[in-house]
């Protein structure tokens, strides 16, 4: 029996959740930041509920909660293809794929576990530190330069159909790679 989710609704109902999803965001960015800047010698509780540098935080769950329904809503999207404008399903799939292995990585903090297997079985991936910290980075970085060459064409569609979505795409995976890195 085929899944039929019915996902239509008011543009102003997607604005209003976008604002709100955005809302929260900065509230979360405000609070680290007053905490960190300003309240050094707060309460670890503070720090250890909202920091941004940190595994199983609030931030943490967040991004977790939101990398999972961006890739849920690609593989949905899977089935909406209407033109041939449209972006391949090949994308969406690996794209969706991909978020909710974001989502599984951010919770279950497989990076770092990535990481420690790293520096045990091999020498010649960059790290670091010593303990093999940031190896991830590198076997990731590896993934990501095969998928785009495995979905250069799809890519290279979407990109001539949807320029501007794309931008906002290409910018957003810079932010998450600026914000993986530091």
């Amino acid at each position: 029996m085929p899944l039929h989710i019915n996902m239509k609704g008011k543009k102003r109902d997607a604005n209003i959740l976008l604002l709100s999803l955005i809302i929260f965001e900065l509230v979360l960015t405000a609070i680290y930041l007053v905490d960190t800047l300003y309240l050094k010698e707060s309460s670890w509780t503070i720090h250890s509920i909202f920091n941004m540098d940190a595994e199983a935080t609030l931030p943490a769950w967040f991004s977790s909660i939101q990398f999972l329904l961006i890739g849920c809503i690609m593989i949905f999207a899977c089935e909406k293809r209407e033109t041939e404008q449209a972006i391949s399903r090949v994308l969406l799939l690996v794209g969706g794929i991909g978020f909710i292995f974001l989502s599984a990585d951010e919770a279950a903090e497989l990076h770092e576990k990535i990481s420690f297997v790293a520096a045990q079985i091999t020498a010649w991936i960059p790290m670091f530190t010593e303990k093999g910290h940031g190896s991830w980075m590198f076997l990731y970085f590896i993934a990501g330069i095969a998928l785009i060459m495995m979905l250069f064409s799809s890519i290279k569609n979407a990109w001539k159909h949807h320029k501007n979505e794309m931008v906002y795409v290409v910018v957003g995976v810079l932010l998450l790679a600026l914000g993986a890195i530091g």
